[in-house]
């Protein structure tokens, strides 16, 4: 009996350096274009832009954004997984399950709004000398 692998869609975002030439950004790009090709079904390349990083990368203050999509098996994933960790204009890229698009994913942005004295909960003076007490011990 064949075994039968199942193509699952996956989004791989890669951030490159912004100081490594075009040529060997684009060739990192186009190796896994190629790998995903060779393996699986290639389905888009959406280019991002570059974007300040929240933090450094090797010494790195921004990034290149390359998101490619793609249906592969898990064998692909791994062998993606060894073949972007090696390249040299890759600073880090993360290879996403279920190909949901980044604009669709849920966004946490924390409440700017400091706390009123109304919105916390009210308590009296006994309440208060009841839980100094409790501290106590």
């Amino acid at each position: 009996m064949a075994e039968v692998t199942k193509n699952h869609p996956y989004d791989l975002l890669m951030l490159l350096d912004t100081q490594a030439e075009e040529a060997a950004r684009e060739q990192a790009v186009t190796e896994a274009q190629k790998l995903i090709e060779a393996q699986g079904e290639f389905v888009s390349r959406d280019p991002l832009g570059v974007a300040q990083l929240d933090f450094k990368i090797r010494h790195r203050t921004e990034a290149d954004r390359i998101l490619l999509r793609f249906k592969g098996p898990a064998e692909l994933v791994a062998e993606l997984d060894r073949t972007l960790k090696i390249a040299d204009p890759i600073l880090r890229f993360r290879i996403i399950k279920d190909g949901a698009p980044l604009s669709e994913l849920p966004t946490y942005t924390p409440s700017l709004r400091k706390a009123d004295e109304d919105d916390a909960p009210s308590m009296d003076d006994d309440e208060r000398a009841e839980r100094r007490e409790r501290r106590r011990y």
